[in-house]
């Protein structure tokens, strides 16, 4: 819970798809504070940046410092209604999903989220700098609601037209600039200046249409609960196949790039700021479209997703429903989702209910590809080709396996044979020991090559050093330093260590010790000699005077002669008080002075106690010395 108790008095409620920006801007304008007041009490913060983009922060301290009753007290309502949560993870697993939802609304600082949300990977900015709107939305709204506001779908990637007016989006004034103008909190359609004049995200190309497609399919990503596939880049490539997108069971990315390029064209395309090639080659996330190695928890950039999409099918409507007409439909999203680290209980129980079909047991329990592979592997569990995956692969087959128990790269193996990453995974789990083959033949080759490299490299240089192969061969060293550091040590003669030099100590301690012990008995004898008055020896008086007291107490052991005669010359408090009045009675001698217990006390500066507990001294010394004692005093007594 936020530490501030503190809640508004009142917010406006917040229209349809309205963002949290919009609905904070209205609360300014409204109650006629200032932007930073509110602020403080929503969210802690001093900037309204923490409000803007896709998916704002702070929304667990939104939904509870706003009123009672407020429909912003639901932190969930908030991140499914009113931010573009739903569209970036609609390509994502539920469990993914759920998860990451789960977290949107307990923290405050989204900055993580955002990383597992995929959003720095994006081509385009994911969160568009400007709040963008359309001029007929804003006149519908204010005539029904009687304001205008930002609508959550006008902000997503990729957007730049109103898929419901057909005409491209604006996002601030050719003469004040773009929202948040200067500072300001502003509803669209306003500025600051008295001649409003629009200024529109893009200029308006000559076919609308492709980026209007483009706007209501992101539209309908945003406003649903997710795909119904399992693993939906897998759903996209068996529609690829029927197409003749493929070699084999390779997608071919080349294919891909066309059909992009003839759906949506160049114009709308480079409005998009989004590449299909590279040079004479597709572009890198075309060709990495299908990695199953690819551990992105959410998937591929939805924007991307949608353009591969385009290509293929008239919607993602139709994407689901094909989907659907397969058989394979998802369970209910109601049960739960199966976590990321959580293995699959049951797994093969129901892998041979389901006919040893993956899609099937996916969907079950609503994991990714990459998951079920994995659990299979770990269980060691046989899943046997299909005859239709006999038939197709052949006389090659016997080969597949030669060459992955001979540890051969998978990515030669896929392009010698035209196969994809799919088919290696299935032919694997047809015999489970041949990944671990694979696995360890390969690591001995790759140590081997390197050994090679090193050793190639040595007889070309007699004389290198290890420094050497770290800079001529950094990716051998880096391996031999972390795989095969034995073996590479071996190959270098060893250095004779220099013989250990002997340093002479900082400081002679036994001349040391000895100087402040002549030192100390010096002193003493010459303190005890004195006829002034005596002075308490105690030890840390005694080493404060001979200047070492902290050097002393760090270093105890290198002191021994000091330590002995210490333990001679300190004396305790009682034989310092003796000493005190033995040498302050000596002070009556050869005087007229009469001995009584207020003189003698001044004279041995001791309280009169003290001295009343060594009376028996007092009265003794007085008559060896022949003093005169006041018979009045005790000592007389």
């Amino acid at each position: 819970m936020p530490s501030d108790a503190r809640q508004l008095p009142s917010f406006p409620a917040p229209a349809p798809d309205e963002t949290v920006y919009s609905v904070f801007v209205r609360s300014v304008i409204r109650s006629g504070l200032l932007e930073e007041v509110i602020l403080r009490v929503l969210t802690g913060q001093r900037f309204k940046y923490a409000l803007n983009g896709s998916i704002p922060g702070y929304i667990a301290s939104i939904a509870y410092h706003v009123p009672s009753g407020h429909l912003f007290q639901d932190p969930g309502y908030i991140v499914a209604n009113h931010t573009c949560f739903p569209y970036f993870t609609f390509f994502a697993p539920a469990s993914v999903r759920h998860e990451l939802f789960k977290k949107t609304t307990e923290v405050d600082h989204i900055s993580t989220i955002r990383l597992s949300l995929g959003l720095t990977r994006y081509p385009i900015p994911a969160q568009p700098p400007t709040h963008r709107y359309c001029p007929q939305c804003t006149a519908q709204q204010k005539q029904v609601y009687g304001f205008s506001f930002f609508q959550r779908q006008h902000q997503l990637p990729g957007v730049l037209v109103c898929a419901k007016h057909k005409s491209v989006l604006y996002h601030g004034c050719a003469i004040c600039g773009t929202y948040p103008i200067r500072r300001h909190a502003l509803i669209p359609g306003c500025c600051l200046c008295e001649n409003y004049a629009p200024l529109p995200v893009v200029p308006a190309p000559e076919n609308l249409e492709p980026l209007i497609w483009l706007a209501r399919e992101s539209e309908y990503l945003l406003k649903s609960n997710g795909t119904i596939h399992g693993t939906p880049r897998v759903a996209i490539k068996n529609a690829m196949l029927d197409k003749g997108m493929c070699k084999g069971g390779l997608v071919l990315p080349e294919k891909i790039a066309d059909a992009i390029d003839e759906r949506f064209g160049m114009e709308a395309l480079q409005l998009l700021g989004i590449n299909t090639w590279q040079g004479a080659r597709p572009a890198s996330w075309l060709r990495r479209l299908f990695d199953v190695k690819q551990r992105d928890l959410v998937g591929k950039p939805a924007v991307l997703m949608l353009l591969v999409l385009g290509s293929v099918f008239r919607s993602v409507k139709n994407f689901e429903e094909l989907h659907e007409g397969t058989g394979t439909v998802s369970a209910p999203v109601a049960h739960a989702p199966v976590k990321l680290n959580e293995r699959l209980p049951g797994v093969l129980q129901v892998l041979v209910e389901k006919d040893f079909k993956l899609q099937n047991v996916m969907d079950h329990f609503h994991a990714s590809y990459g998951t079920l592979i994995r659990e299979l592997r770990r269980l060691k569990a046989t899943v046997p080709l299909s005859p239709k995956m006999h038939k197709k692969l052949g006389p090659i087959l016997e080969q597949v396996r030669a060459d992955l128990r001979a540890g051969k790269p998978k990515n030669a193996i896929m392009r010698q044979y035209g196969l994809c990453e799919e088919t290696i995974i299935l032919i694997e789990l047809d015999q489970p020991d041949l990944n671990g083959v694979h696995r360890e033949s390969a690591r001995a080759a790759t140590r081997d090559n390197h050994r090679r490299a090193v050793t190639k490299f040595i007889q070309e240089n007699p004389g290198a050093v290890r420094c050497d192969i770290m800079t001529r061969l950094p990716g051998s060293y880096d391996f031999m330093a972390r795989c095969d550091r034995e073996w590479f040590l071996k190959q270098f003669p060893t250095r004779k260590k220099a013989a250990a030099r002997q340093r002479t100590p900082r400081c002679d301690w036994e001349g040391f010790d000895r100087d402040k012990t002549e030192e100390l008995e010096r002193q003493t004898v010459e303190q005890c000699a004195a006829n002034d008055c005596p002075v308490y020896l105690s030890k840390n008086a005694l080493l404060k005077k001979l200047g070492i007291q902290s050097r002393y107490r760090m270093n105890v052991d290198k002191f021994p002669k000091l330590s002995e005669a210490l333990s001679r010359h300190v004396e305790t408090y009682d034989e310092f008080v003796v000493r005190r009045i033995t040498w302050a009675i000596k002070q009556y001698v050869g005087t007229d002075m009469i001995l009584s217990m207020n003189g003698l006390r001044r004279i041995a500066r001791l309280p009169a106690h003290l001295i009343q507990e060594k009376k028996m001294l007092v009265a003794k010394m007085t008559i060896e010395l022949d003093i005169p004692v006041d018979f009045n005093s005790c000592f007389a007594k």
